[in-house]
């Protein structure tokens, strides 16, 4: 009943559970200054390339890696998005959903070039919001009374983040409870994106494999966890298949 209204709930109940159980500490109140303006200038000459300069070639190198492990979460993200908007499609014909994965490549794109340039935050970098997508994809599933149109879902409910940020009295409010915040965040989106994984899984033997790789994935703690879970994937793949390179007319 209430998971329709998004993250909000589930932060709320963690914040009361903790509280009750000593895990948290109580919300704090701040009641003085209201806005925060952001310290434009000082993010400019603290982080922008055109404070601290451009890096050099050495670091783009090291981070290779990282761009790969990164390419290939956001093509997860591009699956699960395109998959998530179809199904809210299939509740509704008064408007069309209209996903493009190279425009949003496009878009994505031009958004992590500028933040690249003025302020570099990996966290926002990502081509998707899952907590945002399922939320209002759900009470979009309603009809066209609880919700006219998806793109006027989604931007409310960005509007309203983006207002909350900027709130000292909501920041200071939630402060507490931002770590298992960040922990729910990704609770959810790691349920969301098994479901739909799975469903892209034709037998039982790509299930057991995709298992195994999120066992690894999980349990690995190290930056290299991406690579050694799509290394033991490739590796289960051909071990396990019926594919036989040099035999004509046989395999799968």
């Amino acid at each position: 009943m209430i998971a329709k209204y998004g993250n909000l709930f589930p932060y709320l109940l963690a914040m009361a559970v903790g509280i009750l159980l000593g895990e948290l500490d109580k919300p704090g109140l701040v009641l003085g200054t209201v806005l925060k303006i952001p310290d434009i200038g000082a993010i400019m000459s603290s982080v922008s390339i055109f404070g601290v300069g451009f890096p050099p070639l050495s670091i783009f190198v090291q981070a290779l890696p990282l761009a790969l492990v990164s390419y290939i979460i956001a093509f997860g993200d591009f699956i699960t998005s395109e998959t998530l908007l179809t199904e809210a499609q299939e509740f509704r014909n008064d408007e069309h959903l209209d996903f493009n994965s190279s425009r949003s490549n496009l878009v994505c794109g031009i958004r992590n070039l500028t933040l690249g340039a003025v302020a570099p935050f990996p966290p926002l970098c990502g081509p998707l919001w899952v907590g945002l997508t399922v939320s209002v994809s759900q009470r979009y599933k309603e009809g066209k009374e609880a919700m006219r149109s998806l793109i006027g879902g989604m931007a409310s409910f960005r509007i309203a983040t983006f207002l909350s940020v900027l709130l000292i009295p909501v920041v200071e409010f939630f402060r507490p409870i931002f770590g298992v915040s960040s922990s729910i965040t990704l609770l959810f989106q790691a349920f969301v994106c098994a479901r739909i994984g799975m469903a892209y899984c034709g037998t039982d033997r790509d299930k057991m494999i995709a298992g195994v790789m999120a066992a690894i994935l999980a349990t690995q703690g190290t930056a290299w966890a991406s690579a050694w879970a799509l290394g033991v994937g490739l590796a289960l793949n051909l071990f396990l298949s019926n594919w036989h390179p040099f035999r004509k007319g046989t395999g799968e």
